[in-house]
């Protein structure tokens, strides 16, 4: 299941997947060339190259929450990997209550992570009051990278959502320290106050509220830069899947596709 998509410039793409997770190079024709995957985890009788370079624990992600969001840098020499909810380390309870998000930089040439940035969630409650007490309900979706050291981020529950400018250049990269092992207690998803730990997360500040846009579809997850003033924004309809009838045949809700062009109330900084 492909949960993030981007184009090189000469045709070739880049795709990331949600329940590895993994990042996988694709040729123009659409074969795949190479998939990046965490240490350790076996993707027994694949056809093409399998490069184990990423980070073990990411294995450790929520089912169906991997990987969720790709961006290029402006140069394409850098992506930017967004997980869709805290990793379960140690356990279950400890991710879905977590508020801590792992942003992953990834060096094209060198094959290999270069960078993991923690990114903090609002609280639940604060973007739709319906999941007060439900931090599970908070997931990441669309991901650009606008500018130099900074993305844009889309942060929503199924119903609502907000979009937030994070900046990395002052945040700290964890990559291959203590917080990338099982071990590490607290964990890093279990710490709720990173300056405790020495940690700056990315510094966030709030782009748009689209709590506030009328009869705004569920589940928003595309989301692109058209120019510092205007964003589209798309969501998920499931494929519209309802019920099945007795010939077999889904009988959905109705749930459409949606396209959404959105002017800012200030420019992208």
């Amino acid at each position: 299941d492909s949960e993030g998509l981007v184009r090189t410039k000469s045709g070739e793409f880049w795709l990331a997947d949600e329940y590895g997770p993994s990042l996988v190079h694709v040729d123009a024709s659409g074969v795949v060339l190479e998939r990046f995957v965490p240490a350790g985890l076996a993707y027994e009788g694949a056809d093409y190259a399998v490069t184990p370079s990423l980070p073990a624990l990411l294995a450790q992600r929520k089912s169906n929450r991997g990987f969720e969001g790709l961006a290029f840098s402006s140069d394409e020499k850098t992506l930017f990997a967004l997980m869709q909810s805290p990793l379960l380390v140690p356990d279950k309870k400890t991710g879905e209550n977590s508020r801590n998000v792992r942003i992953l930089a990834f060096d094209i040439a060198a094959k290999k992570p270069s960078a993991e940035y923690v990114y903090r969630t609002e609280l639940a409650g604060d973007i739709d009051p319906k999941s007060k007490d439900k931090q599970d309900d908070i997931k990441l979706s669309g991901l650009v990278a606008y500018a130099p050291n900074k993305l844009l981020v889309l942060e929503r529950t199924d119903a609502l959502a907000k979009l937030f400018v994070v900046d990395f250049s002052k945040a700290t990269n964890v990559l291959g320290k203590a917080w990338d092992d099982k071990a590490t207690a607290p964990s890093l998803e279990a710490l709720g106050d990173l300056a405790v730990a020495a940690i700056t997360p990315l510094a966030k500040t709030l782009a748009a509220d689209l709590t506030r846009i009328a009869e705004l579809p569920e589940k928003i997850e595309g989301l692109a830069v058209l120019d510092r003033s205007t964003i589209a924004l798309a969501n998920d309809n499931d494929f519209d899947v309802g019920t099945v009838d007795a010939n077999g045949v889904n009988v959905g809700k109705g749930a459409k596709c949606r396209l959404i062009v959105l002017k800012l109330d200030k420019p992208l900084p």
